[in-house]
């Protein structure tokens, strides 16, 4: 069995709108800092997407430009995030998505007072929330043996999907870092991978093949 393509049945939800309010051309502003930056396509999106949220929360009770937030405001937020239950599958957001929410949130305030567009930090108290650490789930030798056969080596898909798994489970490689190999990367003769962890390509660290 093939893997999936990456692009195959995936949905991409649609931005929440913003564009209405006070708070949008601060927003655009603080992306094109980011970009200017440096900082990868994902992070900016991730960015993007944790202010939207938040500055449709605040519009929805009529709070439309950020000298208009305040940290009670904020703790209210965070206590939305915590009791929130997402659609598809009634559970709550886990600590490290919700402390995502909120890490962006401080960054842009943050941002906002460097730039004196506020007169002091409204985020600057917030507590983010404590993570609860957990050990990891670790497949047995049998598991891993089935996933390694699923691939049709037969196929040339199947030969990239074998080779695609073979990588993850030598290497410990993340999913980004998988998909910003090139080939100018790989060294056939030390069992050494560099890795790029930013869509600018840039190597600063391997793992052992």
């Amino acid at each position: 069995m093939a893997l999936k393509r990456k692009g195959q049945n995936y949905y991409k939800r649609p931005k929440v709108p913003v564009e209405h309010t006070e708070f949008y051309p601060y927003l655009l502003k603080h992306l094109e800092v980011l970009e200017v930056r440096g900082y990868s396509k994902q992070t900016t999106n991730r960015r993007e997407n944790s202010l939207r949220r938040f500055i449709f929360w605040c519009d929805e009770r009529s709070l439309t430009h950020p000298n208009q937030i305040t940290k009670p405001i904020l703790e209210h937020y965070q206590r939305y995030l915590y009791y929130y239950r997402q659609e598809y599958n009634d559970k709550s957001l886990s600590a490290s998505t919700q402390n995502q929410y909120l890490i962006n949130i401080k960054l842009f305030f943050k941002w906002l007072t460097q730039e004196n567009y506020l007169l002091y930090n409204p985020a600057s108290e917030l507590v983010i929330i404590k993570p609860v650490t957990s050990l990891p789930v670790v497949l047995s030798q049998e598991e891993i043996d089935k996933l390694l056969a699923q691939p049709d080596t037969q196929k040339t898909e199947g030969i990239r999907d074998r080779a695609i798994l073979e990588l993850f489970y030598s290497t410990g490689i993340r999913r980004m870092e998988m998909c910003n190999l090139q080939r100018r990367h790989i060294y056939y003769v030390t069992p050494w991978l560099p890795i790029c962890w930013r869509t600018v390509q840039t190597c600063d660290t391997s793992r052992r093949c």
